[in-house]
């Protein structure tokens, strides 16, 4: 899916040899941001990031949520590695701080999805996830296609493959509709900026998340059923956000019972 241009810059080389100094990233603005326990650096800056939004805020969460730093002369731009931002965005918090847990949320789409894949992408993004699985400080929240999977395991156990957004979107109204939850409004002319007033108006105009649309056991329900479903490539889609609740288990109420069976 298309994201939308947000954040501030950075600077995008990996030279593990240079020296950054605290403004690069901890300043924003006028504020400095304190120094939470987990960043978490998400791909898209409309529906996921207002879902982990809410939960950080509503059960204070020592959390620092980061949307992918993108500058408008780079929106449209790729790399000569083909490295993907969030993944430059993630060394460089790492660089930083080598004993911070940095969670990273992104969807697979991109890279393989049978029509039109980015080939180079998925390289350098494999080529990533190989030369660093010797520290356990990356959390991989990745989603094929896309974040509104983990939305669509809310209300099916079934590990239907989906290529994309678009192929995804019908079958997921369908279950919306049923459990009586609003749909994805399509008149509105940009699917992503739509998104974002979506989350927008469910989660930051006071109403209940959790209470109101997606109740604790459908969340259980998500968070159970991916944990144990074996992700495969091309075969099947899948979601690992059960990753980042499994860190905040003991925290976010009456979902602990997901994780008690491996």
């Amino acid at each position: 899916m298309a994201r939308k241009v947000g954040g501030r810059k950075i600077d995008h080389s990996i030279n593990v040899t240079k020296q950054y100094k605290s403004k690069d990233f901890e300043i924003t603005g006028n504020k400095q941001l304190y120094s939470p326990q987990i960043i978490l650096l998400c791909e898209d800056t409309s529906s996921a990031y207002y879902y982990y939004k809410y939960f950080i805020k509503e059960h204070k969460l020592n959390v620092n949520l980061e949307p992918k730093a993108i500058s408008k002369e780079n929106a449209k731009k790729d790399y000569p590695d083909g490295l993907n931002e969030i993944f430059r965005k993630a060394a460089l918090f790492h660089r930083k701080n080598d004993n911070q847990v940095i969670m990273i949320a992104y969807d697979l789409d991109e890279f393989y999805r049978k029509t039109n894949p980015k080939t180079k992408c998925k390289n350098a993004y494999e080529k990533f996830v190989s030369e660093n699985s010797c520290h356990d400080k990356y959390v991989y929240l990745d989603t094929f296609p896309c974040f509104e999977y983990w939305i669509y395991l809310h209300y099916s156990l079934s590990d239907r493959y989906f290529d994309s957004f678009d192929l995804l979107e019908p079958a997921l109204n369908k279950l919306l509709s049923i459990n009586k939850f609003k749909t994805l409004d399509n008149t509105i002319c940009s699917k992503y900026s739509k998104a974002a007033k979506f989350w927008v108006k469910k989660i930051n105009n006071g109403e209940k998340y959790l209470a109101s649309n997606f109740p604790t056991e459908k969340l259980v329900q998500a968070l159970s059923y991916s944990r144990k479903h074996r992700a495969i490539i091309g075969t099947n889609s899948h979601s690992n956000i059960w990753r980042f609740f499994e860190e905040f288990k003991d925290i976010i109420p009456d979902i602990a019972i997901a994780f008690k069976d491996k």
